[in-house]
């Protein structure tokens, strides 16, 4: 179990990568069986957050996020934090989503982040986008 120290210093470090846009530098801070979390996808492993967070990516005219300071609460393992991003996208809708995340870290590493965003949104802004993702991962599934 790490000390609400610890997981506030892996938080700081996962927040200025977030902010930066670094994936990569994300993505290390998480441990191997990382699991994320959110109320459009479910559960999904690291490989599969990565690979959805590059193709969210190819959605953004400037290619990330724009953040506001996060309001952030650390007690022993876990990080709570809520924020709000903007972004650009590219079929000329406004992103701006609202956010509230859980973070569990074990042994300096994230191994679980729970995602509360506004689906509605997302179906809002990007419905075609969304649509057609689902239809091809559900071809690849056949």
């Amino acid at each position: 179990m790490s000390t609400t120290e610890e997981s506030r210093a892996v938080f700081d470090k996962y927040w200025a990568c977030m902010v930066a846009g670094d994936v990569d530098g994300m993505q290390a801070l998480c441990a191997d069986d990382f699991r994320s979390w959110s109320p459009a996808r479910g559960y999904i492993d690291k490989e599969a957050t990565r690979k959805f967070t590059d193709w969210f990516r190819t959605l953004l005219v400037d290619g990330w996020f724009e953040f506001e300071d996060p309001i952030v609460t650390a007690e022993g393992d876990r990080v709570c934090f809520a924020t709000e991003s903007r972004a650009k996208l590219k079929n000329g809708n406004l992103y701006n989503n609202t956010y509230h995340f859980l973070q569990i870290i074990r042994d300096g590493k994230i191994v679980e982040t729970r995602e509360y965003n506004d689906p509605a949104h997302v179906m809002e802004v990007l419905k075609d986008e969304i649509t057609a993702k689902r239809a091809e991962m559900a071809a690849q599934k056949a």
